[in-house]
């Protein structure tokens, strides 16, 4: 098929790629499903996203705090954390907008003491009901027996 001369600069023809591909006319389809086809060709590609520019955080090893303060670190306030695991520390420095300083802090792990073991208490005995119901009764008889005298002897 040769090119035929397109007076809106186009090419057309079979080396030419139309924007749309052409789809062959069906009696069967309404009008709107045809029109809803061509449409949905006709849509350029999506083009990828860009990232956010969400919050950055940069990490990296170092070998001890001296290492931590003198890196240098990017001035967009972004978060830099150094991890010191021979010392068990981490750093984290991060650029102040405010005076133009940057700021280090010094996180270190603290292990906690194994807790102490703490006296069991002495295991409880109970007293044997014989025992316990003797007992009351001697009571109850030593409570009773001043009573009992006190009774006879304001009846002389």
């Amino acid at each position: 098929m040769p090119n035929y001369y397109n007076p809106y600069g186009a090419a057309y023809g079979p080396q030419a790629q139309p924007y749309y591909t052409p789809m062959p006319y069906n009696p069967a389809m309404s009008a709107q499903e045809r029109i809803a086809n061509l449409q949905q060709q006709m849509t350029p590609p999506a083009q990828p996203m860009p990232p956010q520019g969400g919050p950055v955080i940069n990490a990296r090893a170092v070998t001890g705090y001296e290492e931590a303060n003198a890196a240098q670190i990017p001035l967009d306030g972004s978060m830099n954390i150094f991890t010191d695991l021979g010392h068990k520390q981490i750093y984290i420095k991060q650029f102040d907008n405010n005076n133009g300083t940057a700021n280090l802090h010094v996180f270190r792990l603290v292990e906690a003491p194994a807790p102490a073991e703490t006296p069991q208490p002495a295991p409880v005995e109970f007293v044997p009901r014989g025992e316990f119901d003797e007992l009351k009764q001697r009571v109850e008889e030593l409570f009773n027996k001043p009573a009992e005298s006190k009774k006879g002897g304001s009846g002389k």
